[in-house]
């Protein structure tokens, strides 16, 4: 009998934000049959206490002492679930966000799991106040740069890839797994039938793991544009979408395409 592949929920913290973490674990409720992966960083004993009874109790975690920015984090926790699952389906979160009733992570790994498939982006708002007015649909666009919006999902295909990449200080690891999926041939997509909140404004997050990750990606792959404002973007260069891939970029997707 086929064995359906075990499903995680993979967060990277740092613990300068215990609200937003707090909210986002007690949403942890709505994602049934997900299990989560915790990758705490600068987490005080008290505070890993504090955060273990939030969480839902399969709730499996690694402690690091200090920051080692967003996609080594998540790196470990990556690893962490290839040794306990070969076959898996993973949604990657952020800590500022929150899952509703209306987050289904189960129909986002469902289109992952299309041989051609890598990266699956769900759809999402800032706040509560913006839910009402979000329409939602079964429609699945094509979009070679993705961003974790409201939940990353992908399947162990694209797991392998990420992990053979090894630990890295990017400045934006969102562009650097959509490259790592979309240069080996497989078609990134957004879907807009899911809905998460997604609170991207919030102080700290990815913003304090940028002056770390210094390491922009292949001037090859992406032309990086920058910010004509110093307070617009990250460290002066514009967060690059799918407009930024070289003919080079287009052209190696094309060679692999799956």
């Amino acid at each position: 009998m086929h064995k359906h592949p075990d499903k995680f929920i993979l967060l990277a913290a740092v613990d300068n934000r215990p609200e937003l973490l707090s909210d986002c674990l007690r949403s942890i409720k709505h994602l049934q049959g997900w299990r989560l992966v915790l990758v705490g960083q600068e987490f005080s004993v008290e505070r890993r206490n504090q955060v273990v009874e939030l969480a839902p109790p399969d709730t499996q975690y690694i402690w690091l002492s200090e920051k080692v920015g967003m996609h080594n984090a998540k790196l470990f926790g990556l690893e962490h679930i290839q040794r306990i699952a070969k076959s898996h389906v993973v949604a990657s979160i952020d800590d500022d966000m929150e899952f509703l009733p209306a987050t289904n992570f189960d129909l986002m790994a469902e289109i992952a799991s299309r041989p051609e498939i890598g990266l699956v982006s769900g759809n999402w708002v800032r706040s509560h106040k913006q839910i009402a007015k979000k329409k939602l649909s079964r429609t699945v666009k094509k979009q070679a740069i993705v961003y974790t919006a409201g939940g990353l999902v992908f399947t162990d295909k694209i797991t392998n890839l990420i992990v053979q990449i090894g630990e890295k200080d990017f400045w934006c690891d969102n562009t650097e797994w959509s490259l790592c999926s979309y240069l080996n041939g497989y078609e990134n997509c957004r879907f807009l039938g899911s809905l998460a909140v997604h609170k991207i404004l919030s102080a700290g997050g990815r913003k304090s793991y940028v002056d770390r990750e210094r390491q922009i990606p292949s001037a090859e792959y992406i032309n990086i544009r920058p910010c004509k404002q110093a307070t617009s973007g990250v460290n002066g260069f514009h967060i690059p979408d799918q407009r930024d891939l070289t003919a080079l970029a287009r052209f190696t997707h094309q060679v692999n395409k799956k």
